[in-house]
């Protein structure tokens, strides 16, 4: 921990704060009816020799706690001269609402979303305004996808307001989202065998095997939201008193009512800017999906997904191209993930990389390490 003294305000500089989240691989067993358990949260640690290099990835935390009122008076007297003091007050605010501040664009980008979609809805746009409500739709997802893995906000009622305000957008509940999602897909990704059921693998489907045969993509996408979301819907359905459960009613009878009033206030226009992405996004994580674990042999957490490290998956796409880093450690912040993926290419040079790709990389490797 790095610390030092600010006008008499303790500031210290820590690693990202941890969200209470406990990994899938530490949770093997099932209840007795044959239900999922739903694991507690938490941030897994990179290994050293994986992830050290996360070590210099902090974020500010201003601790009042040292701090007199004098101190703070002081500092606040500063601000209206000197900007420094006012602006670490302002970082140490959004802290205590925001686990990173960073995120500040990703609630930006959900509300941004959804105002345009209320707004081209009431005032009838015409219809091809639904291509970029469409593109920021999609950044909903992304963020909605962030969110359930390491909650933005660190109250649990903005966390669920945003849960919200993303299923409206997107058309996805967020507990059906990470119970699909975070408890199912990364918990087996991708295997398909008695005892490991990825509800979403490219294997559960007649004449497929494992890892080396999937089913065609088309078909895959085709029918992706039906078997993915409708054994989410299944599970809960057995398990009508379960935490996910309870969150997917809730989520449900908030958005349903909202849903239905602007269905009334203009057919058309809901059909246009709200039913069509919903139904564009449910058939896209399909193909997302299949790109990220098509190919890969899954042997290990090296080979476990595909990454795709061009601009539109990187910077457009709050860095889910850097797949395998994502599902080597879930809950690191997406911001972190460009780091994490560097240390497993250290590690092991192509790991997660297209094949082609990958043996370039390793070729690279190989001729530096035998030049030096």
């Amino acid at each position: 921990m790095l610390a030092g003294d600010l006008a008499g305000l303790t500031f210290t500089e820590t690693l990202a704060p941890r969200a209470p989240f406990r990994s899938f691989r530490e949770k093997g067993s099932h209840h007795a009816e044959g239900k999922p358990e739903i694991p507690k949260r938490r941030i897994n640690d990179c290994p050293e020799h994986v992830c050290g290099s996360l070590i210099h990835a902090r974020m500010p935390v201003v601790n009042l706690a040292g701090a007199n009122a004098a101190a703070q008076e002081s500092i606040v007297g500063k601000g209206k001269s000197d900007g420094a003091p006012l602006l670490v007050l302002i970082v140490m605010h959004v802290s205590r609402l925001i686990r990173y501040p960073i995120d500040i664009v990703s609630v930006s980008i959900v509300l941004c979303a959804l105002s345009l979609q209320l707004t081209a809805l009431a005032r009838n746009w015409p219809w091809y305004f639904v291509f970029p409500i469409f593109f920021l739709i999609r950044e909903v997802n992304l963020i909605e996808h962030n969110h359930m893995h390491l909650s933005i906000f660190r109250s649990r009622f903005l966390n669920a307001l945003l849960g919200w305000m993303c299923h409206l957008s997107g058309g996805v509940p967020l507990d059906s989202y990470r119970l699909h999602h975070v408890t199912n897909h990364h918990r087996y990704n991708n295997r398909f065998d008695a005892g490991r059921r990825d509800w979403s693998s490219l294997f559960g489907f007649r004449g497929t095997r494992f890892p080396d045969r999937p089913i065609s993509k088309a078909y895959y996408v085709l029918s992706f939201p039906f078997l993915a979301h409708g054994e989410t819907l299944l599970w809960f359905l057995r398990s009508p008193t379960s935490k996910p459960t309870r969150g997917f009613i809730v989520s449900m009878a908030i958005v349903g009512p909202v849903s239905l009033f602007l269905a009334w206030l203009n057919p058309v226009g809901f059909v246009t800017f709200f039913v069509i992405p919903w139904v564009g996004i449910l058939f896209g994580m399909g193909n997302n999906n299949y790109d990220q674990h098509k190919g890969c042999e899954m042997t290990d957490t090296h080979n476990a997904a595909n990454s795709f490290l061009t601009f539109y998956y990187t910077v457009l796409s709050f860095n889910v191209g850097y797949h395998l880093a994502h599902h080597h450690k879930p809950n690191l912040h997406w911001s972190l993930l460009p780091d994490c993926h560097e240390a497993l290419m250290r590690s092991k040079p192509g790991s997660g990389l297209q094949p082609q790709l990958a043996a370039t990389v390793r070729e690279s490797a190989r001729a530096c390490s035998e030049s030096s």
